[in-house]
């Protein structure tokens, strides 16, 4: 307790960060919280009026664009209906129930497989490939604490603000053959591919692979969409290695452009199962918004395709 006490006082960003990870910065300001989250995670103060940045252009619209369609969009329960509407239902993950309270969580009806998570914010999963062994109490226990939180507050993400929490089952995907890293792990385990689209056009594609539990074993690599390897690299290393194009990427881009249609950013995340294209989420911000690219030129280039919608009270 007291090395942190002091590794606190030597960095006040650090200790406001922490603060904020336990709920107490609920009280400032979203504006005066995104600059004072901006300094402490980039070391430097954001141009919110003026962004130049992606980082600087992630807070910019956290603060102004404030569809009500994103709401749905990052809620992971009832998004699938939407995703479904566009891009069809061979593209979600099943459903196969949901509770308004973690007390009246009931697996009895579940297959011996399934995936309990929460829809409102990050690692509410818990994973069961033996029912007969599943923790139900537990669980209840794990699902208690998230139920509780508004994920909104840590990074001011407006979307997230309003989302009813739930907590949800779906099925289980067998994960094998499709470079699964845990086969006990469902898609969670699955290499994720996230199309980062501009204006409904993906532009960026992040092949994110390897150790989900180690971050030092985690590779993001980035492609352009021809599939050529990219000198750029965000929140996870670059493994520096290049894989084949995957056989489905003319379906991911466009399933990409459909998703994303009217949105002046996002970050569609998709993975292969057994040849199956199919939607993990829809991000925002990614990384929270918090995270910046590098090289640093690499920050101005994709700021300059992030095109900021008028605000409603400018003509």
């Amino acid at each position: 307790m007291e090395s942190k006490i002091k590794k606190y006082l030597s960095d006040p960003w650090m200790a406001y960060c922490a603060f904020t990870s336990k709920g107490l910065t609920k009280w400032v300001s979203d504006r005066t919280h995104l600059r004072l989250m901006h300094r402490a995670k980039l070391g430097m103060w954001p141009s919110i009026d003026s962004p130049v940045t992606f980082t600087e252009k992630m807070q910019w619209l956290k603060l102004n664009d404030h569809n009500p369609a994103y709401t749905t969009m990052v809620d992971k329960y009832r998004a699938k209906d939407l995703i479904a509407s566009r891009v069809g239902s061979e593209h979600v993950v099943k459903t196969l129930g949901a509770w308004n309270s973690a007390d009246d969580i009931d697996v009895s009806g579940l297959p011996e497989k399934f995936v309990l998570k929460t829809n409102h914010d990050c690692g509410g999963v818990l994973i069961c490939t033996d029912k007969g062994h599943f923790d139900l109490n537990g669980a209840k226990d794990f699902f208690r604490g998230h139920l509780k939180q508004n994920y909104f507050y840590g990074c001011r993400e407006w979307p997230y603000k309003n989302v009813k929490p739930v907590v949800f089952a779906e099925e289980f995907l067998e994960s094998e053959g499709d470079n699964a890293r845990d086969e006990d792990d469902n898609w969670e385990g699955i290499d994720e591919f996230d199309f980062f689209c501009f204006d409904g056009e993906p532009r960026l594609i992040s092949y994110c692979h390897g150790d989900k539990n180690d971050s030092e074993k985690r590779y993001n690599d980035f492609y352009d969409t021809e599939w050529n390897l990219l000198p750029l690299a965000m929140g996870y290393a670059s493994s520096e290695e290049t894989i084949p194009a995957p056989e489905q990427l003319s379906e991911m881009l466009e399933l990409s452009r459909k998703l994303s249609d009217g949105v002046p950013f996002l970050r569609v995340d998709l993975f292969i199962c057994k040849g199956r294209v199919l939607v993990g989420e829809l991000t925002f911000y990614p990384w929270g918004g918090f995270t910046p690219f590098s090289p640093a030129e690499a920050e101005r280039t994709l700021g300059q395709m992030v095109s900021l919608p008028q605000r409603e009270n400018e003509e």
